[in-house]
Order: C-alpha cells, then structure tokens, then sequence
C-alpha cells in the first residue's frame, strides 16, 4: 500500500515537471492568451525561469512565469496537471480614461472571463460582489469576485478580477475547478453547530490552560467568517467546501497533507463537499479581550463528519 502511494507521488511529481518545463507550450499559450485580450506588442519577452510551487489549500500545484510585454511586467500562475490558467496580473499604464458606468465595466469583465476560462459556463457563476474605482481608494480599480454555484449551492472557491479605471484586464484568478460530491443535507446547522461545539470544548479548549467560554457565531450574521474567500458568501445556507482535516491527525489525512492533497481518497476528499461553516469565539475568562480567539469548523450536511475549517 505505501509503496503504491510512494510510486503514485513519484510519477505524479514526474508528470508536473514535464507539464511545466515545456517552454514552447507555455509560450504559445501566452501569446494565445494575449491576442484574445487584444494585446499587440513589438517584444514579448518570456524568457524569466518558471517558479514551481504547492497551492494546499487548492489542492493543486502551480508553476509561475513571469515577463514582459514591451516592457510591461506581467505573470502568470498555471495549473501543473492541466495547463489551465489560475492567475494573471499585468502592470498597466495610467490612463486619463476612466469607465465609471457599472454595466460597461460588467460586461467588459465577463468577455476577459470568457478569454481565460472559455472551457466553464459562465451562467453557473453568481456576481456576489464588487466595487467601482471611486470606491476603491488610491488604487482606482473596478474589482469584482464570482462565486459558482452548484445545485443552487454557492461553492467557497470563485473567480476574482481586478480591472484598472479605464476598463483593462489588471489581475483575475481561478481556484474553482473540482466538482460537488454531495447535496445531500442530512444534519440541520444546529445539529452542525452542537457538533462543532463538542469538538471544541473537548479537543481543544480542554488542551488551554486557563478557564475559557465557547460561543457560537449566529449563522444568521450571513458573512462573518474569518476566511478570506468566505467574505462574501451567506453563510446562513451550506457552501460548498474543500475539506482539508486540519483537526485530524489520523494516518489517512497525515498522508493527504503530505501529499500536498493531491492524491484523491477513496471518500472523495479531493473533490468539494458541502458543510454548515460555523464560526466560533474562544473567550478566555480574566484576560484581555485581544486575546479572543476566532476559529471556523466544517460540518458535513450528509455524514455530520468534521470536514476541517480554518483556526
């Protein structure tokens, strides 16, 4: 069985290097990807070494390229596997031209969503959020973030896309690429929370020295959450999540982390799973307030199962 494992990661990392060290596939694509864009350059220079790295939470690996259009710096981030793009950035030039009209700004975004991610349909994709140039402070950008939908479920993943005042591609990216295990929902998100209490009052507040008080988040506060890609999502229904077992030290998730979760489980761990999220405060009793801790649980709404969270 560990030899098996041992051989699978072997090959898979072989695999990888193969996907990212063919220059002449990472240049096509990138010239590919900049005439759709509507770009026109005199020098295209892509020369600069890739910087291959693990994105964990995405359970996925990337490599970066980085160069310049004319002396524009601009990078991107691909999938190793898949050759698919997750990021792009590009500096661009101040602009006298400012768009200040919300449905030019949409509908220029959406036709540099379909440039990059042409293979997804776009109707499966919720604008849940944005801002205009005149909100954003100094950096005068129209920034938007998408979330999929899955069933009628919103997933925790999504795109986000930055463009400069005057309607140009500034930064997207997209994490969102695994499908739905289940929408089955089972447990109700009391039952969820009174699960997640359980866990941590005994395997976590119990390991505290000193006198603590737990408390739940009401769901009802739809985005309090202290993930980053959570802060938009209403958190008054399931979402569909990656576990990543943080709280477990089992044999089965001890390998998943150190295989940077790239090896899909026999439970489906490398696919989404939809949970209750429920937020809670670790309050210590006599201590400053600074001291608060916040931490986020996984409830799967089928199994009831602790799917991992954030802490």
């Amino acid at each position: 069985m560990m030899i098996g494992i041992l051989l699978f990661f072997i090959f898979n990392v072989d695999l990888k290097h193969c996907w990212a060290n063919d220059s002449t596939v990472n240049n096509e694509k990138i010239k590919t990807v900049f005439r759709h864009l509507g770009y026109n350059w005199t020098e295209l220079d892509i020369s600069q070494p890739n910087h291959e790295r693990d994105l964990p939470f995405y359970h996925k690996s990337g490599f970066d390229i980085y160069g310049k259009l004319d002396k524009t710096p601009f990078a991107f981030t691909f999938n190793q596997e898949t050759m698919e793009i997750i990021s792009f950035s590009i500096e661009n030039q101040t602009s006298e031209t400012v768009v200040n009209n919300f449905d030019s700004a949409i509908s220029q975004a959406e036709k540099y969503f379909k440039t990059f991610w042409n293979n997804i349909d776009f109707s499966d994709y919720k604008l849940i959020w944005h801002v205009s140039p005149s909100d954003c402070g100094t950096e005068k950008k129209w920034r938007f973030k998408w979330k999929r939908c899955i069933n009628g479920y919103v997933s925790s993943d999504g795109i986000n896309m930055d463009l400069s005042a005057d309607g140009k591609i500034a930064f997207c990216s997209n994490y969102d690429t695994y499908s739905l295990w289940s929408t089955c929902v089972k447990k109700s998100v009391e039952e969820a929370s009174k699960i997640a209490c359980e866990y941590a009052e005994n395997d976590i507040i119990k390991k505290k020295k000193g006198s603590y008080q737990l408390e739940v988040i009401d769901n009802a506060n739809k985005y309090i959450t202290i993930s980053p890609e959570l802060m938009d999502v209403d958190l008054s229904r399931p979402v569909a999540v990656h576990p990543n077992y943080i709280f477990s030290n089992s044999l089965k998730n001890l390998l998943y982390k150190f295989l940077n979760n790239e090896l899909v489980l026999s439970d489906g761990t490398k696919d989404l799973r939809l949970a209750w999220i429920i937020n809670l405060k670790v309050i210590p009793h006599n201590v400053d307030s600074d001291d608060i801790q916040y931490m986020q649980i996984y409830i799967d709404t089928e199994t009831g199962k602790i799917l991992g969270g954030k802490i």
